[in-house]
């Protein structure tokens, strides 16, 4: 937490990070491997609970004729725990994302993600997700249509920006994040402790599980098969498995 406090500082000060130097980061590790307890699992986000937050952050717009009344950093919520739900991304796959990276094809009623980089991407070639629409008041196409006519129109500006004053072009930072999915879940009588950033892929993939979807086709799904998707190739093994995923996940 100290770590991600100081560079959250520095980031908002278009500043250096000092916490990326070889020495410092070397020195962590080794207090983290002397005294850190097991990592634990996040608690993965169920429908029931993705739904009171997005109602909780943007309730109020969602089913109103463009009046917006929540705020900007509200919808930035909002749509990251539904994005990541549904394309199985962890939060630091999103906070790379672009608005460029972002095709919405009203034709088919679908919205793609082109993800540069993964976690566990090991042969550099990217990932694509694909989140299918659907006729509920949560649909993806229509929020994520919404919150893009709100985000700067540059082309390079990140669809998870950093909302203070004149810093629209900076990542928003874990931290910031952190702070909001705690503040939601705690107006809506949920404790925040069990639960973090991670939490809706860890729900979306359980629920995948719950419809049979095989391990491997999950893996393809969240980018943890190396070169299961290529950028702007679309193989149709592919969209028939987001299509299977759409119906599973669908809230």
């Amino acid at each position: 937490m100290a770590l991600a406090a100081i560079a959250d500082k520095h980031v908002g000060l278009n500043l250096s990070n000092p916490c990326l130097d070889p020495g410092v980061r070397m020195s962590m590790q080794g207090y983290r491997r002397r005294l850190g307890r097991p990592a634990t699992q996040a608690k993965g986000l169920t429908k029931a609970l993705l739904q009171g937050f997005i109602n909780q952050a943007i309730g109020l717009d969602i089913d109103s004729n463009g009046r917006k009344r929540a705020t900007l950093v509200m919808w930035r919520e909002a749509w990251r725990e539904l994005t990541c739900f549904l394309t199985l991304a962890r939060f630091a796959d999103l906070q790379h994302v672009t608005r460029r990276d972002i095709s919405v094809d009203h034709l088919r009623h679908v919205i793609v993600i082109q993800f540069w980089s993964r976690k566990n991407d090991q042969l550099h070639v990217g990932h694509w997700a694909i989140m299918h629409g659907t006729s509920t008041r949560y649909c993806p196409v229509r929020l994520t249509s919404r919150y893009l006519a709100m985000l700067p129109k540059d082309p390079n500006a990140f669809m998870l920006p950093d909302m203070r004053p004149n810093k629209s072009h900076i990542k928003v930072t874990y931290a910031a994040c952190r702070r909001q999915q705690k503040w939601i879940m705690q107006r809506i009588g949920t404790d925040p402790s069990p639960y973090g950033l991670h939490s809706a892929r860890v729900g979306g993939t359980t629920y995948l599980k719950g419809a049979r979807i095989s391990e491997s086709d999950i893996g393809s799904l969240g980018g943890l098969a190396p070169g299961s998707s290529q950028p702007d190739r679309y193989s149709k093994s592919d969209v028939e498995k987001w299509k299977q995923a759409a119906s599973a996940l669908r809230i």
